[in-house]
């Protein structure tokens, strides 16, 4: 099952606004109670954006590129800062499909790109290196596309970057279990799936994990490290719960706890 046509896709969408508009506002906030403004600009990518829909039971459900629109309209960031909205994917009738979707007529500039996503990461490099911020989403079909060297690499901006992964629980231990490797380069580095996420969380400072969807078979949980501008306050009334040792991954991801199903950072299994 992909993403795109999970019954529980609306939700997931939703979620993914929901975590990048509140990073917007406190960007925004945060900026604006400095004398001098610190950031320069700010740019929101989303690496895998699909045609921006999905058709499930005869119901349109909007895509990740929609919600982010919405999440950088709710947030007016543009108003305080300059702000772009990067959309990319490697198929062209998705790009072509989403052209159409978006209207013309948009308070800031949105780009929208046939590319793939290792050169689309190199193209935040250089946004990043220009002294830009940017919140960066990487939400693909299937945790096999994952540009994770690519990721890790940007974590020499993690000033500058909100990182947005999300990732399917239930497909990472299938492959785990399976064993497969063919395609997925950086996955013989690691003996274990928490390994990866414990080594961003090193290279980005922090981490936070969201809650499962309650009826997700696919699990897919949205994993996000920052550190610019970290939120006072724990998000867990958002069902963010912030990651503090590897120990807290391998509970997530095995499932682990007490008896009740809670790990050391909240009730991760609805």
């Amino acid at each position: 099952m992909i993403q795109g046509r999970s019954s529980v896709t609306a939700i997931k969408e939703i979620q993914i606004r929901g975590t990048i508009e509140m990073r917007l506002n406190q960007r925004k906030f945060h900026n604006i109670k400095k004398y001098k403004p610190i950031i320069k600009s700010i740019g929101v990518f989303d690496v895998f954006c699909g045609d921006g829909k999905n058709i499930i039971d005869g119901q349109t459900i909007m895509g990740s590129p929609i919600e982010i629109m919405k999440a950088i309209e709710g947030s007016n960031i543009y108003r305080n800062i300059p702000t772009q909205f990067f959309a990319s994917d490697n198929r062209q009738t998705a790009v072509d499909t989403l052209s159409n979707l978006i209207s013309r007529r948009n308070a800031y500039p949105v780009n929208i790109i046939k590319n793939k996503a290792d050169d689309q990461m190199k193209f935040i490099d250089w946004f990043l290196s220009e002294g830009n911020h940017a919140i960066l989403l990487v939400d693909p079909n299937g945790p096999k596309v994952i540009p994770f060297e690519a990721i890790n690499s940007l974590s020499k901006y993690h000033r500058q970057l909100d990182l947005i992964i999300n990732i399917s629980e239930t497909a990472i231990n299938r492959i785990k279990g399976c064993g497969i490797t063919k395609n997925c380069n950086w996955w013989a580095d690691y003996e274990k799936f928490e390994d990866i996420l414990w080594e961003l969380l090193q290279s980005y400072k922090s981490g936070w994990i969201r809650d499962a969807i309650k009826g997700d078979k696919q699990k897919w949980r949205i994993f996000t490290a920052w550190s610019y501008a970290k939120p006072k306050r724990a998000w867990e009334k958002q069902g963010l719960f912030e990651i503090n040792a590897k120990q807290d991954i391998i509970d997530i991801l095995d499932g682990g706890g007490d008896e009740t199903g809670n790990t050391s950072i909240g009730p991760l299994f609805a």
